[in-house]
């Protein structure tokens, strides 16, 4: 479930303005519990953080030059027997 500010929001609101218990915002909400606790302690939404850095792919030109040449085929075969992305990139894998 992505967690939105609104979703907190009313967590919140149920909680301390409507003095509901946590029981009966899960209950009403459709939601665990324990998620109600988690979001009671929110103020705002958290974001998503890489644990480290995403590398760049790097192509070589040979392989640049070796995907285009196999899209090009495929321009004159039917649509089934065309290259897909996960066949040339195994392809390209098993090559090096």
């Amino acid at each position: 479930m992505k967690i939105e500010m609104a979703h907190v929001e009313r967590i919140r609101w149920l909680l301390h303005v409507e003095g509901k218990s946590q029981r009966q915002v899960a209950k009403a909400l459709g939601i665990p519990r324990k998620t109600v606790a988690k979001y009671a302690q929110l103020t705002e939404v958290p974001g998503y953080r890489r644990q480290k850095p995403v590398e760049p792919v790097v192509l070589t030109p040979e392989f640049q030059a070796e995907i285009e040449r196999r899209l090009a085929e495929d321009e004159f075969l039917p649509r089934k027997q065309r290259w897909t992305g996960k066949t040339i990139y195994e392809d390209l894998v098993a090559l090096g």
